[in-house]
């Protein structure tokens, strides 16, 4: 239990940092940020099966999340496409924070 409170601590500071620093730097710089959930990378291996299968099960999105989902985020963000986003967090959890 005490990953999950250190998890969710973790991620309401980021969510409070990218929101402050968007409000202090608009409309000269955009500021968002990316929190993705399970990405399968080499790290992938450190996390036990049993863990990686109660997140699996909760996900409704059900293909894995990779390391180029991630950067398509960013690459969107960093595009003209992403003009119109400050202050945001994109969640990519495949569904499982609903």
């Amino acid at each position: 239990m005490q990953d999950v409170i250190v998890t969710g601590a973790g991620k309401a500071a980021l969510v409070g940092l990218t929101k402050s620093c968007a409000l202090k730097f608009s409309p000269h710089i955009r500021v968002n940020a990316v929190a993705p959930g399970i990405v399968e990378t080499d790290l992938f291996a450190n996390i036990p099966e049993e863990a990686i299968q109660r997140y699996r099960n909760a996900e409704l999105v059900k293909k894995p999340l990779r390391p180029e989902d991630v950067a398509n985020t960013v690459s969107f963000l960093l595009s003209e496409a992403g003009r119109n986003y400050s202050g945001t967090v994109f969640d990519l959890n495949n569904g499982f924070h609903l």
